[in-house]
Formats: C-alpha cells, structure tokens, sequence
C-alpha cells in the first residue's frame, strides 16, 4: 500500500480532491482543500511507513500535529473526518483500477490508521476549541477591566479638579466627570445583561415606554457626540409601548446606537428609528460606516468580532443585541448601504401586559 501510494500519490491526491467536492455538505475553500489534501496523506504514508511498529499512540500524536495543520487551513473537524474517508476511498478505488492487490493486512492497517487517527482529530478539535474559548474568556475579562479602570481614572481625576475648587461643578470638566461615570454604568449594564443572557435568559416583563428608553439613551451618548461632533436623530412615538425585559430591551438598543456613533466618523450623523408594523415593534439604526466589506454582515453578530480590528473594545456589543433579541422572541439583522453606512434592525413582538383590575 506504502508503495501504491507514494507511486501514484498525484493521482491519489487528484482523485481525493474529486470525491471532496462530491461530497454532498458545506467545504472549505478551494485553495485550503487543495492544501489540506496533501497534509490528509503525508499523515497517512508516515503512519504506514512505520507498519506495525507504531503504536496507537504514536498514530495519535500524528493525527494531532496534521489535524493541527488542517485546522489552521480552514477545515471544521467534519471536513477531517470526512477527508480521512475521502483518501481511503481513493486509494482503494485507484488500487482496483491498477490491479494492485492490498492485502487483508493493509487494509486491517489503513482501517487501524483511519480509526485511531479520526479518534485523535476530533479530540484535538475539541481541545483546542476549549483553548480558544478560554483565551476569548480571558481576553473579554481583560478588556472589560481596561475599560472600566480607563473610565474609573477619569472619573476621579475630574472629580479631584472639581472638588478642590479648581474648576465649577459646571462646565467641561463635569461633563467629563458625567461622561465617566456613564461610561462605568453603561459597561457594567452590560456585563449583567451578558451575564442574565448566560445564566438564565428568562425576561422579566413589564410595561415600558419605548420614548423613555430612547431618551436614556440619548442623554448617555450626549457626551460623546458632542465630544466627536456628531449628531443623532430619535424618531419614536411616545405613545408606543411594550412589554418586555427593560434591562435586556436597553443593553440590546444601547448597544446598537453606540456601535453606530462607534463607526460613524466625527462630525456624522446617526438616525434612530422606533415604529410598530402589525404587532411588531421595529427599531431602526442606521450609521454612516461607509457600508461593510462583502462577506462580513452574516458574521457580525458573532462573539468578539469586531467591525474593525483596528477598534478598541471586548467585540459583545453586536453579540449580545442579537441573544438579547432572541431571547425576547425577535430578532436582528442588518442591511449594507455600499459606500454610506448600513442600518440594523432589531424586531421584537409587541405583548401587552393586562392592567389587574382594581
């Protein structure tokens, strides 16, 4: 078998490549199959090389350093295992075609290979998916530290300069000071929303006016659109109301018209739009991020993606709009304007809650 496949291995990898892309479920890129075909069967001819010398745990750690390499190509670990079956399927295939017969032992030692190796993909898949997440964890956890130590040194120095009568409770100083201290709640109301979202995500509901949630909304922002010269339009009905979560319902609304100030340049404008169609509440958020690049808007909501990686911040805010959502039985999703902005639109079910009679 070593011989059939090291004699005939650009064959093997072309016809692998074939009943890759046959296969009936989502693939990698081209280019990646085409780079992670030749790691399936550098794996394979040196496991065969060793014969029956090697150890399963030999094959094992051979599986781990080329499942490694797949997964860094791009390849999820269903395309690995499907991979492994793809390469056997070849050489048993191409051996017919040549008349080389494979004895009952080499298949006994590709069936041994296969096996031990799919094994060990999966287990290092598994491993290096509870890294990552670990990693992210931690990665989070520091930013959101970094953002509140930021806002919290701020918040004192401002707050010295006033206290010792440098400056006046009024002015620039204590609208820093205000700023600060906005920022610090801000974070810290998302942090429980995330943490709600996570434990339990069961919303409490109660009665609100979407006016008033708005106008929380924009008195947290003001300082920072002035700061950047930016404008921002709320256009609701105060009459409307719903029945939801308030702290989910704020953390989702907050976090979709900071992300728009956030990649608005200075001196744009952002518009905020609140309307009920049938028995939906709809909010409208539209930016002027210059529109996003293709490919992007499908993962946006994702956890720790960041519109930019030039931007600071923990890359929640998008994630947890779209599981606060969710939760309250909507939904959220966005809409690219090429070359201008993009609008976000988050729908929720309009519920009332009965008034218990007197």
């Amino acid at each position: 078998m070593l011989d059939l496949i090291t004699n005939h291995r650009d064959l093997i990898e072309s016809r692998t490549r074939e009943l890759f892309l046959d296969l009936p479920a989502l693939k990698p890129a081209i280019k990646d199959i085409d780079d992670g075909i030749p790691i399936l069967i550098d794996q394979l001819v040196d496991t065969l090389r060793r014969g029956d010398r090697a150890s399963e745990s030999e094959i094992e750690k051979t599986a781990a350093k080329y499942g490694g390499l797949l997964f860094a190509r791009g390849f999820t670990v269903g395309e690995v295992v499907r991979g492994y079956g793809t390469v056997c399927e070849a050489i048993t295939k191409i051996g017919e075609e040549l008349n080389v017969k494979l004895s009952n032992r080499e298949f006994e030692m590709l069936n041994r290979v296969l096996d031990v190796a799919i094994a060990a993909s999966v287990t290092e898949y598994q491993r290096r998916r509870v890294e990552a997440s670990a990693h992210e964890e931690l990665e989070h956890i520091g930013s959101l530290a970094h953002e509140l130590r930021n806002a919290l040194s701020a918040a004192l120095v401002t707050a010295s300069v006033i206290k010792q009568g440098i400056v006046g409770a009024k002015g620039r100083t204590a609208d820093a000071l205000d700023r600060s201290l906005r920022r610090m709640g801000d974070l810290l109301d998302r942090a429980l929303a995330e943490v709600r979202l996570r434990k339990d995500a069961v919303p409490v509901l109660a009665s609100l006016r979407v006016a008033d949630v708005l106008d929380e909304i924009a008195a947290m922002v003001n300082a920072d659109t002035d700061t950047r010269h930016q404008t921002i339009d709320f256009e609701v009905d105060h009459d409307l109301e719903i029945a939801t979560d308030r702290q989910f319902f704020t953390s989702a609304v907050s976090n979709l018209v900071q992300n728009a100030l956030k990649y608005t340049p200075k001196g744009g404008h952002v518009r905020v739009r609140a309307r009920s169609v049938d028995d939906r509440l709809v909010i409208e958020v539209e930016d002027q991020c210059g529109g996003l690049p293709t490919g992007t808007a499908e993962n946006l909501f994702a956890p720790f993606v960041r519109g930019t990686t030039q931007s600071p911040g923990t890359g929640l805010g998008l994630s947890i709009v779209a599981r606060a959502s969710r939760t309250l039985g909507g939904d959220v999703h966005v809409r690219n304007l090429p070359g201008k902005g993009c609008v976000f639109t988050m729908e929720l079910p309009i519920v009332r809650v009965e008034t218990p009679a007197a």
